[in-house]
């Protein structure tokens, strides 16, 4: 039997973790369709395989490698025809580093696989990410800097096909929500349709409207994972809850788009380009968000809106003129 590797490296929010949770779930019927999930979980991050990235640019290479080799043979021992691996820390790796997978995966066909998204969706959804675990832009500079560096979808493309080659990097656009991209790619690994239907629906990553979420910022209420979860499921049972973005919202994000080292030249994206970047349309009002933050402010045991001189964070600026300030969202 010829076997081969399959390497998901993300993107971030692309409903990465969505994909990661079915394949944990499902390990034994992917098997059976020739796909092996890796049964040895890793310490960190037991749902997926991240760590081995980790390891790899902080000098335990050979723990990685280690790993992967493990894998592999578990892989050919199940008489699998594929190992699957997955996890969006394998899109920070640079060159040297990707060679030393492709050294660890020697003798094996691989396929690296990622998915990219609209760059103001993405980097909105990269901040309540960031803010489930109290560090909206991360640590300062270098955060920030590390934030908008995932946006060069060009630089990440070139590197994996500089170690692996062009034909064996598949570069999908994630769209539709995270149940059609969970759907796509177990598809493209040729798992029959009635056996993805099969597959129970995964909840996961609740976030709140990216308004309250820099209202959380600029007030310091950044909670710990657990309350953030519980406010984003209170507020999305409370009524309130209503998507969508304001103009303020986008020119926020357009202004981080243009500080950053965005890139989408890359040949693969040239298809998706236009709806990379494509600019989300106005829906809500000032009146809207203000609604909304009063009712999260209810939740989290502030009643008031924070005045100009309470404000703990550059967000108040974008805030007072959206209105949060204002007669009316009192």
């Amino acid at each position: 039997m010829s076997h081969r590797t399959v390497l998901h490296i993300g993107m971030h929010k692309t409903g990465t973790s969505a994909i990661q949770r079915i394949c944990n779930d499902n390990a034994r019927t992917l098997l059976e369709a020739g796909l092996y999930w890796p049964e040895e979980r890793l310490p960190d991050n037991p749902d997926q395989h991240s760590d081995l990235a980790r390891w790899i640019r902080t000098g335990s290479s050979d723990r990685a490698i280690a790993y992967f080799q493990r894998a592999r043979d578990a892989a050919m021992n199940a008489n699998a025809e594929c190992l699957l691996l997955s996890g969006e820390g394998f899109s920070r790796l640079n060159n040297a580093q990707i060679a030393l997978i492709k050294e660890a995966l020697e003798g094996s066909a691989t396929q690296i696989v990622l998915y990219v998204r609209n760059v103001y969706d993405f980097l909105a959804s990269v901040m309540s990410e960031r803010m489930k675990h109290g560090n909206f832009f991360g640590n300062g500079r270098n955060g920030m800097k590390h934030m908008l560096g995932l946006l060069n979808f060009d630089r990440i493309i070139t590197d994996w096909e500089s170690v692996f080659g062009q034909d064996n990097v598949r570069v999908y656009l994630y769209k539709g929500g995270k149940e059609n991209i969970v759907s796509h790619f177990l598809s493209e690994l040729h798992v029959p349709p009635s056996v993805i239907q099969t597959f129970k629906d995964v909840r996961i990553n609740l976030s709140l409207p990216f308004s309250l979420i820099i209202y959380l910022h600029m007030t310091g209420l950044c909670p710990d994972t657990q309350s953030f979860r519980k406010w984003a499921r209170t507020f999305a049972q409370s009524g309130a809850a209503k998507g969508g973005w304001s103009q303020q919202q986008i020119n926020f994000i357009d202004t981080l788009v243009d500080a950053s080292d965005l890139s989408l030249d890359h040949p693969k994206l040239a298809s998706f380009k236009t709806h990379l970047l494509e600019l989300p349309q106005p829906t809500l009002t000032n009146e809207d968000i203000a609604s909304q933050i009063n009712v999260l402010s209810s939740m989290v045991g502030r009643q008031d809106i924070p005045q100009e001189k309470d404000a703990k964070s550059p967000a108040h600026g974008w805030l007072k003129r959206i209105g949060a300030f204002n007669s009316k969202s009192r």
